[in-house]
């Protein structure tokens, strides 16, 4: 009953609706533990459909008053993100790459730009906004690839794996879709600009190596382009230049390289004929 009354407990302001998600253990020996790990799968559940429906007070708890049934919540899923974590991800790995080698696939590999610049200048409760705010958005792109799943293997590192469902044109249409959904992903606090940096490997026998390479290239060539040394990639970067993905195994040793930026010349002293002019007309 308690459970009950505290899902009811609820807010609005500005349009956001605020509420509590509750996991209870209540069992002989039950730990805080235990609670905790029910309740994060309760945020798990819901963070997924979050923004597309009001999530009920009966969605909102779980109760477990048998120690077997929290056993079996998906204690793989990170909390307060909804994504899969590292340990996950090792354990998919094996099997994922198994079948790519007789089924076209595709692995992700996919950093935050400037994430330790924004932990730095603004705090870590604000970082994991952002990286809540990351996960939610890369779990509804990835989901364009039927089967796809979704990780974060903590920090700013996140990564995602498919197999074509088999119509394999398709499948790297939707790949490189994504891709491009990914790359004009960002987030902006106190003048920080987080975007995303992604690798991606599709072809056959891909591992996740591979696409690990291929993200570490893109960054690279975007430091060597802009003269950078031990920074993150600088602000100005245009979505096209952040993701790469490569159909070929024996492409991914390619080198990146990015046209240089334009220098910005010194402005035209402005006048009524130049403007004219500027614009085409008489």
């Amino acid at each position: 009953y308690v459970a009950e009354q505290l899902s009811q407990i609820e807010n609005e302001k500005n349009g956001v609706e605020y509420f509590l998600h509750i996991g209870v253990a209540c069992y002989l020996n039950a730990t805080f533990k235990q609670a905790d790990s029910i309740e994060k799968k309760i945020k798990a559940t819901i963070s997924r459909e979050l923004n597309d429906r009001r999530i009920e007070p009966k969605e909102r708890y779980a109760v477990d008053f048998d120690p077997k049934l929290t056993s079996t919540y998906d204690a793989d899923l990170i909390g307060f993100t909804g994504l899969y974590n590292q340990k996950k991800f090792k354990a998919d790995k094996s099997d994922w790459e198994l079948k790519a080698l007789r089924t076209l696939s595709a692995a992700f590999a996919i950093d935050i730009a400037n994430f330790k610049e924004l932990n730095d200048k603004t705090s870590f409760d604000e970082g994991d906004t952002a990286l809540e705010f990351v996960a939610l958005q890369i779990k509804k792109v990835a989901q364009i690839l039927p089967g796809a799943k979704a990780y974060h293997s903590g920090g700013d590192e996140f990564k995602v794996m498919a197999h074509s469902q088999g119509n394999d044109e398709e499948f790297k249409d939707k790949v490189k879709y994504v891709a491009e959904q990914l790359s004009i992903i960002e987030y902006e606090k106190k003048q920080v600009e987080c975007f995303l940096l992604i690798g991606v490997a599709c072809f056959l026998k891909a591992t996740y190596t591979q696409a690990d390479s291929i993200e570490h290239k893109v960054k690279n060539a975007i430091m060597k382009r802009d003269q950078l040394k031990d920074r993150e990639p600088a602000y100005g970067i245009k979505p096209e230049e952040r993701y790469a993905v490569v159909y070929k195994p024996e492409e991914v040793d390619f080198e990146i390289n990015l046209a240089a930026k334009k220098k910005a010349g010194k402005p035209r002293r402005s006048n009524k004929k130049h403007r004219w002019l500027r614009l085409g007309l008489p």
